[in-house]
């Protein structure tokens, strides 16, 4: 997890920045040397240029333009000194009123977990379910390999899921991964002042991309990739929908699980007057019950059979 201050001033101190509007900044690219066109969006942690095409993670520029290798690029941003930048500037007005969490005791980010035991098996797990584990960690994923003390709340044997918005860190979610536990952890409303309805995983895609894909999941939303989001959860709350609403997005792609797709549908009503929106049904697959179930190529093919839902097919749906 790259703090937009580190980034920024990383990136400030090799490229004239000028700041533009919505957040982002802009300069030179390296890849296609056109002036101006090269944006970054620091609280996002991604970078664009509007004449070669380039798009990709902050990271993945510095690795790109510096030849340098994933692990190279994530440990030389964060070596920048950003403890003078205010982190405020990068912050969008359309913030969520959420609080602003800490990772529990003993996280570790899954890259440095690499040489030590129960790193390795937190690492097997995830590349079990077919993640890179280079990405995972430029979102900021971790694991928890030693005990918390007294007093603080143990995610001992947790793959740690950061949830990141306008570069701040706003929940996480924990996965156990040595199958001795609770299968999901996440910290209490009434401790952190936050709650997991009031989140979205990769809230910032519905202002990075036209189109955005939401289910359940942060696995499968992991799954389908950077233009996917996950709401924890098939009841919104009014935080939630206000995001979705008020995002710069075109168009909103609901994955529902098996069995969930008149809630899905029952959710998308609310969205129908302000983007365009559809609703993939899962019942009728034989295998699987999920995205991660049956993997992207799949997936994306109900995707594209899917219509954009009419007020006429909801009510038929709902039963009204």
């Amino acid at each position: 997890m790259i703090p937009a201050t580190n980034a920024y001033k990383y990136i400030g101190d090799r490229y004239p920045l000028k700041r533009t509007t919505n957040g982002w900044w802009t300069s030179d690219c390296p890849f296609c040397g056109k002036r101006g066109k090269l944006a970054f969006h620091f609280a996002w942690s991604y970078s664009k240029c509007w004449s070669c095409n380039w798009r990709d993670s902050i990271a993945d520029f510095v690795m790109e333009s510096e030849a340098l290798t994933y692990t190279q690029a994530h440990h030389t941003i964060m070596e920048a000194d950003g403890a003078g930048i205010d982190p405020d500037m990068f912050v969008m007005a359309r913030s969520m009123d959420v609080a602003e969490v800490d990772l529990p005791a003993g996280y570790t980010p899954l890259i440095e977990g690499r040489g030590k035991t129960v790193g390795k098996r937190a690492i097997a797990y995830l590349e079990g379910r077919g993640f890179d584990i280079e990405k995972l960690d430029a979102q900021g994923f971790g694991y928890v390999g030693t005990h918390a003390g007294d007093g603080q709340d143990d995610y001992f044997g947790y793959i740690i899921m950061p949830i990141q918005q306008d570069g701040r860190l706003r929940y996480f979610i924990g996965r156990d991964f040595v199958d001795g536990f609770p299968k999901y952890k996440n910290p209490q409303r009434e401790v952190c002042g936050t709650g997991k309805d009031q989140v979205i995983f990769n809230a910032d895609a519905f202002n990075i991309h036209r189109n955005v894909y939401v289910m359940e999941g942060i696995f499968d939303a992991l799954t389908l990739g950077r233009k996917a989001a996950a709401t924890l959860g098939w009841s919104w709350s009014a935080e939630q929908l206000g995001w979705m609403i008020g995002s710069a997005c075109e168009s909103i792609t609901i994955v529902a699980d098996k069995g969930f797709y008149p809630m899905a549908v029952k959710n998308a009503v609310k969205l129908i007057d302000h983007k365009e929106v559809r609703v993939v049904n899962f019942d009728h697959q034989e295998y699987g019950k999920d995205v991660n179930d049956i993997g992207r190529v799949r997936t994306m093919r109900l995707v594209k059979a899917t219509e954009p839902l009419t007020m006429e097919h909801a009510f038929e749906v709902l039963g009204q």
